[in-house]
């Protein structure tokens, strides 16, 4: 997306399915897999991507097993999940996902 020719990144998650979802061997996620349609085009980008990606498990709520101080891995994940909350939070309750064209989404009218 920048002409960026080469380099790595380290994706980080605290989901160890997502992680084996997007990284594993398979073009595509099954349709029945929640989230199936950004697992999916998360793996394209991989896919297209000249960069090399790797992945890192984060443990999920850290700040609730009362160990501190926590690396920036830890402390990222929990910032990411308390602005999740708070964007969830502030939708009203009647609002709805609609779809959205995301690179490499897949749909299959049925």
């Amino acid at each position: 997306y920048h002409h960026i020719q080469q380099g790595s990144i380290i994706l980080g998650c605290d989901g160890l399915q997502a992680q084996g979802d997007i990284f594993s061997n398979s073009t595509y996620s099954r349709l029945t897999k929640p989230h199936s349609d950004l697992l999916t085009a998360t793996k394209k980008a991989l896919h297209d991507s000249v960069i090399q990606w790797n992945w890192k498990h984060i443990p999920g709520h850290q700040d609730n097993n009362g160990i501190f101080p926590l690396d920036r891995w830890a402390n990222l994940n929990i910032e990411a999940d308390i602005n999740a909350k708070t964007y969830r939070e502030s939708l009203p309750q009647s609002a709805i996902c609609l779809p959205t064209d995301l690179p490499g989404e897949i749909f299959i009218m049925v």
